[in-house]
């Protein structure tokens, strides 16, 4: 063998040893991928293992507005928390707000189980080329998950892999296209839409009547669209604190639409050349007959609490009369149309039921929040006769055989001390019937009458009758000299019972 094939064969070798080192180390990098890529899904199926089945978690309670009526149905007003829902079926969602909503937030929605493989690839990708999250994997059905079971939680791979599992078992629960829609008439009702002055509106229906002041059922096509980029960026997307952003969005969604064939592209092209039309909705801060509303109010949340009755979703019937309430107030204004006369109010309650048809005041709610006939504590003067002779019904005398003698009084008690009563005219009538010295109101009569009860059994009476205030049990609440007073509404009641 020549020298120069020794070399030749030398090389070779040397050229064999490199390209099999390069393999060598090709196979260890593709095994330690493959070992990586391995444990990955390994550590993944083990946070869907340990994850709750669905049947085992209760959804939170998102709650809804209550709802105060007067007693022909018309609306008083909503007690409100710093959620605003109202819940509708899916015969009040518009065809283009489900097709909007889809078209932007989950194009694959109709084909996948609850997780779209290709979407989190194509978001994986879109995110990496610009180096920040401009979008999500999540499917409408996992966006629905977290709304539900898991809502304001920091947002973590593993709670998405947790999302992911739940959704399609929600998907195996409702199957079909009757459970897509399902899924998606709940997702428009519990998805949140934005926050303004301090109210976040959550599901379609509030959105609708927070941006529009109107019911979602005659939304736009183009309100629609702006609608449905709401819940991706509620607060950058918000109109009324960035109306070009919120164009923008709305126009991703119309074209998004068109891209789908959900709309025309002429269709699309007529809406995006639109405005926006929002205008500030004050409906759901609207309210009648103020007064009372808020008294219903007051009596829902000493009954029920308060988180029971702001996102409980009540349908609060009332009683009360409208064209009761405006004869009243024009009663009032007939009776004190002059400058500086007093302050007034009225309550009317049936009284073979009990049922308030009527609370009226002179005041102005604007100018006073203060309800005079169910807080304001005045003296009920001579009215509160009618508690002692009820208290002596009670122990069987009648008011019209039994009688006293009206005159001055002038003495000492021994138990309350000086006693000094007149009648207000300054006349007496002698003997008279209870009966005969209630019409006359006469003080000195019933005054007599009180002490021989005892003021104790006048209070009890008087408690009895729906009196709720507290009363002292002095001679002169007979007469109507309390303490501290009651209300119109408390007077009302007694002479109801």
């Amino acid at each position: 063998m020549s020298h120069h094939e020794r070399q030749r064969r030398r090389k070779r070798r040397r050229g064999g040893g490199s390209s099999r080192v390069a393999f060598l180390v090709l196979g260890v990098l593709a095994a330690s991928a493959a070992i990586g890529a391995l444990a990955v899904v390994g550590w993944v199926i083990g946070i869907m293992a340990s994850a709750p089945a669905l049947s085992t978690i209760k959804p939170v309670e998102q709650g809804a507005s209550s709802v105060v009526y007067a007693a022909d149905g018309q609306r008083l007003g909503f007690i409100t928390a710093d959620t605003l829902r109202t819940p509708v079926g899916r015969n009040a969602i518009p065809t283009n707000v489900r097709n909007a909503t889809v078209a932007i937030e989950d194009r694959r929605f109709y084909s996948h189980k609850g997780v779209d493989v290709e979407g989190v690839f194509r978001a994986a990708v879109k995110n990496l080329s610009s180096r920040r999250t401009v979008e999500g994997g999540s499917t409408l059905t996992m966006q629905l998950i977290k709304n539900l079971y898991e809502p304001g939680k920091k947002r973590t791979f593993t709670r998405k892999v947790r999302e992911a599992k739940l959704a399609q078992e929600l998907e195996k629960e409702h199957p079909g296209i009757d459970g897509k829609r399902w899924i998606l008439d709940r997702y428009l009702n519990s998805v949140p839409y934005g926050t303004i002055g301090g109210q976040t509106a959550v599901g379609i229906q509030a959105a609708s009547r927070m941006f529009f002041g109107k019911p979602a059922s005659q939304l736009t096509l183009s309100e629609a669209a702006l609608l449905a980029g709401l819940p991706q960026a509620p607060s950058a997307y918000n109109p009324f604190l960035d109306q070009r952003r919120a164009m923008a969005r709305r126009n991703e969604v119309l074209r998004a639409m068109v891209k789908q064939h959900y709309i025309t592209p002429e269709t699309g092209q007529r809406a995006i050349e639109s405005g926006l039309g929002v205008r500030d909705s004050r409906y759901y801060a609207e309210r009648r007959e103020s007064y009372f509303f808020d008294y219903v109010k007051d009596q829902l949340v000493k009954r029920y609490g308060a988180d029971t009755v702001r996102r409980g979703g009540l349908r609060v019937y009332t009683t009360i009369d409208l064209k009761l309430q405006r004869l009243a107030r024009t009663a009032i204004a007939n009776r004190l149309a002059n400058p500086g006369d007093p302050s007034a109010a009225l309550v009317s309650i049936d009284p073979n039921n009990g049922h308030i048809l009527a609370m009226a005041s002179s005041q102005k709610y604007a100018t006073s929040k203060f309800n005079l006939a169910a807080q304001g504590k005045r003296q009920p003067g001579s009215t509160f006769k009618v508690m002692a002779l009820m208290t002596a019904l009670r122990r069987g005398i009648d008011p019209k055989s039994t009688t006293y003698i009206s005159k001055r009084l002038l003495f000492r008690d021994p138990k309350w001390g000086p006693i000094d009563v007149q009648t207000d005219d300054h006349v007496y009538k002698g003997r008279e019937t209870l009966f005969e010295a209630l019409v006359r109101s006469d003080n000195t009569v019933y005054m007599q009458l009180g002490l021989d009860l005892g003021p104790e059994e006048v209070r009890q009476t008087a408690y009895d009758m729906g009196i709720t205030s507290h009363l002292d049990a002095y001679p002169s609440m007979v007469l109507g000299g309390l303490t501290r007073g009651v209300s119109p509404l408390e007077m009302t009641r007694a002479y109801m019972t």
